[in-house]
């Protein structure tokens, strides 16, 4: 399968029929590409995406067909995604699509119970979010530290975690750094913060 540039991959059409949909890897160079399958294979397979309804889904592989000739428009020569930051990379995505008009920013609104208004929102161009999600997941890949030494944890998919707290998704360690007791936990194993903090969390403190 990593050698195809071709895969066959399930999806649904406009109607909601579930469809075979054939995703095109961009000709790219060799270390960008196997990254870029891996990010989707990942993904797909075990990530968000493959927790996406199929409509989401959809949505998703057209995103990654735009990524695809974004890659092979600037004939990249690195060797990782992780060689640049990641704002470096959406200020290239996001030039591209504003130079090719196709750079299409959404917006929605919402009615404020304290003024009884509407505020409007924006948010980025589908394609950027997708891109935030591959160069997400490679950080995660190229990290060896073990789960309870990172900065964010997947309490869905480490087991020490998962034993403990069912229904969480993510825990950012870094949303404690403005609290002024922080800097005492620094020298406190993980485990330990994971089981006195994450509970905090979950009410609200």
């Amino acid at each position: 399968m990593w050698a195809e540039d071709l895969w066959q991959v399930k999806s649904i059409n406009e109607k909601g029929d579930h469809v075979q949909r054939t995703l095109c890897f961009p000709d790219v160079n060799a270390s960008l590409k196997n990254e870029f399958k891996y990010a989707v294979w990942y993904q797909w397979n075990q990530g968000t995406w493959q927790r996406y309804h199929k409509r989401g889904q959809r949505e998703v592989l057209y995103s990654l067909r735009y990524l695809g000739l974004w890659l092979q428009a600037l004939e990249w020569k690195e060797h990782s995604f992780l060689e640049h930051s990641l704002e470096f990379w959406e200020c290239s995505l996001r030039s591209w699509l504003v130079q090719t008009e196709q750079y299409t920013p959404r917006s929605s609104k919402r009615l404020m119970a304290a003024t009884h208004t509407y505020k409007k929102y924006f948010t980025e161009d589908r394609r950027i979010y997708v891109f935030r999600t591959i160069y997400h997941t490679l950080m995660e890949a190229y990290d060896d530290r073990k789960p309870m030494e990172k900065d964010i944890w997947d309490l869905q998919t480490d087991a020490e975690c998962r034993s403990i707290y069912r229904n969480l998704g993510t825990f950012s360690i870094l949303l404690l750094s403005n609290n002024p007791g922080f800097a005492r936990w620094r020298n406190t194993t993980w485990s330990t913060i994971c089981l006195c903090t994450v509970p905090a969390i979950r009410r609200g403190n």
